[in-house]
């Protein structure tokens, strides 16, 4: 893994104390490298992300399950078998999703899919590289990457509202600090 960082260096880059880094990892079920391993800057990124919405009174779990579904979509597009990496859904993440929602890239792990995610082109079949076989295909499991998409533009219209209607709260309250902690 190239450019890696430490567990202090992000750490530090997040403002947060281990014990919160640790505790967002346990719960949204990251992979901890051993102890010689690093960071990748996508796993850096996603965990800046994440400390980015708690900030503003985003429930964990509710990132959590934004998270899940991203990963769903990732696994029915087949994005999974590209990598062996077992952050593979976070080694590409990077902050170019943080300038709009809904273009081409999924917002925590900033996966760049090739369609717009809130358009019905979607291209389910393509299949990259090789993935243990299943019993049954996905479509006859109930699983459709179109009804899936469909519920992350749902949780994250959800979540842009919810940071809508926080941001004039956390702005005035900076103000405030900056005037009052001078």
């Amino acid at each position: 893994m190239n450019n890696c960082v430490t567990f202090s260096e992000v750490c530090h880059m997040l403002g947060r104390e281990a014990f919160f880094v640790r505790h967002v990892q346990r719960q949204l079920g990251l992979h901890l490298p051993d102890r010689d391993g690093g960071y990748s800057q996508g796993y850096a990124i996603f965990l800046e992300k994440i400390v980015s919405l708690r900030a503003l009174h985003i429930p964990l779990e509710d990132i959590k399950d934004l998270f899940e579904v991203e990963k769903k979509i990732l696994c029915l597009l087949h994005v999974d078998a590209l990598d062996r990496s077992p952050t593979w859904y976070l080694d590409e993440c990077n902050g170019d999703s943080d300038n709009a929602v809904f273009p081409d890239r999924l917002l925590l792990t900033g996966h760049r899919l090739g369609f717009r995610i809130d358009a019905n082109v979607i291209q389910p079949t393509l299949d990259f590289g090789e993935r243990h076989p299943e019993l049954f295909k996905g479509r006859e499991m109930g699983e459709d990457v179109f009804l899936v998409v469909r519920k992350y533009v749902g949780m994250v219209r959800a979540m842009r509202e919810r940071v809508e209607k926080e941001r004039p709260i956390l702005e005035n309250a900076l103000y405030w600090a900056k005037r009052v902690f001078r």
